[in-house]
Order: structure tokens, then sequence, then C-alpha cells
């Protein structure tokens, strides 16, 4: 059978999310955001290995995402990031306590992944969220508004829309 499953990202992935970052699908993945943090334009793979590095050396606590990658039967097929609300821009909206787990994710698009793969993947992060940090009271996703696809996938997964929220730049 087909098996999913997680590893800690590592500098060394930085060419292959690069690719999945800059894929045209990838349309509201936010590469300015992240990698402003660490290097200025123009964007590469280089620049995605410094953003992994300061993300990894930042202690567990305060470490503004945990980026890992998702595997399908061994072979890398998604990039995510996972974090505490109270570690980023949203840390000031009343919304949701700070015991709220987010995530953001981007799959590599082929054909030969198997049509259960997204949905399964999706509640296996859902479950790994709450079962690694039991103190997580709630789980978001903050795909763009834009991103009806993933917005979608969302309602499917269960999840729910409270609000729509303008992030600072």
């Amino acid at each position: 059978g087909e098996s999913v499953a997680w590893r800690a990202a590592d500098p060394a992935d930085a060419e292959l999310i690069w690719e999945w970052w800059t894929a045209p699908y990838a349309l509201y993945w936010s590469v300015e955001r992240r990698l402003s943090k660490v290097a200025a334009e123009p964007y590469d793979a280089q620049c995605v290995r410094k953003y992994l590095e300061a993300m990894l050396a930042a202690p567990d606590e305060d470490r503004p995402v945990d980026p890992v990658i998702g595997l399908l039967n061994g072979n890398p097929f998604s990039y995510g990031e996972f974090y505490w609300k109270r570690n980023t821009a949203l840390a000031s909206c009343p919304l949701l306590s700070d015991q709220t787990r987010g995530m953001h994710m981007v799959i590599a698009r082929t054909e030969a992944h198997p049509k259960w793969l997204v949905m399964q993947m999706g509640q296996d992060l859902i479950d790994w969220q709450f079962s690694e940090y039991p103190e997580c009271q709630w789980l978001m996703t903050d795909p763009d508004v834009r991103n009806v696809p993933m917005r979608v996938l969302c309602t499917k997964l269960g999840m729910s829309q409270m609000d729509i929220i303008e992030l600072p730049d």
C-alpha cells in the first residue's frame, strides 16, 4: 500500500522546496514574505536554505515555523510549515487563543499522486498536530482568501471559516 510520513525539513531540501514554492500552482505561497526575513531580492534556492537555517536555529518555543517535508512512499511530495499562533503576525488577533496551531502546505503537482493523497495528508496533519501538541486547542490554516481550492479542501477536512483577517505587510 501507499504510505504518507513526515520529517523535519533540512537546508539540503532547499532546491526542491524552491521548485515547489515557485511552481505556477503555488500562486498564493508568499515567497517574499518568507525570504525577505533572510535575504534581498532576487530570491533563489540559496535564500530558501538561509530561511530554513534561520527557522531551525531558533529555540523551539520561539521558532516562527516548524518546516517539514511530506513523504509519499519515502519520496518527497510536499512542504509544510507548522506554527503557534502566538509566534506569528496573527499573535494579536483575538479570534483564537494562543494555544492555536496553524499550518501552511504546498504539494507537488503530479499525475502520479493517488487521488486520496491530499485528503489523507490533510487528515494526518490535523491528527498529528493534536497528538504532538496536547495543549493545542485549535488548528487553523490561513490560506489566501483568493485560494479557493485550499479553502474547499479545508472545508472537506471539517474546518470552517471563522473570519477573514488582513495580515500586516
